[in-house]
């Protein structure tokens, strides 16, 4: 995603330091509301298996939040994934970025649960735009 990122900060001109005024107060955004709490039911902790001499933990957070966020730093810090480019750790996504986990069965296996569906899928057909137009928004989707 973060060749993409700077694939779309080069064709669009868009200049480093606009890249830092976003992600700053995003970050400090998202600092407040995890530090408050509101999201904390919609996750859930995820037990990790650790290779082979290693120890097992816990993961129950996104961990894509940079609570010391600080434009003087931001600015501070080298590119990331080309040289003199604008993508650097304090304006990227993370690694990890989206990323979810999903259980997908039928409407019966749900209710044997006792709960209800939540959504249905339905088929999808998605063009593409190609390795040079990614990062420029979706393409057509159709849908029956």
């Amino acid at each position: 995603m973060d060749e993409v990122s700077e694939d779309v900060a080069a064709r669009c001109r868009i200049l480093r330091v606009d890249q830092h005024e976003l992600a700053v107060p995003s970050q400090k955004k998202s600092s407040k509301e995890k530090k408050a709490g509101p999201f904390q039911e919609e996750g859930v902790p995820i037990d990790v298996t650790a290779m082979k001499g290693q120890e097992s933990f816990v993961v129950s957070e996104d961990e894509c939040t940079r609570y010391a966020a600080d434009l003087r730093e931001t600015a501070r810090l080298r590119p990331a994934f080309r040289e003199g480019a604008t993508v650097n750790a304090g304006n990227a996504c993370c690694m990890s970025a989206g990323a979810d986990a999903r259980l997908v069965v039928s409407p019966e296996k749900v209710r044997s649960f006792g709960l209800q569906p939540l959504f249905s899928i339905i088929p999808c057909f998605e063009s593409c735009r190609g390795s040079t137009r990614t990062g420029m928004g979706h393409p057509p989707t159709l849908c029956s």
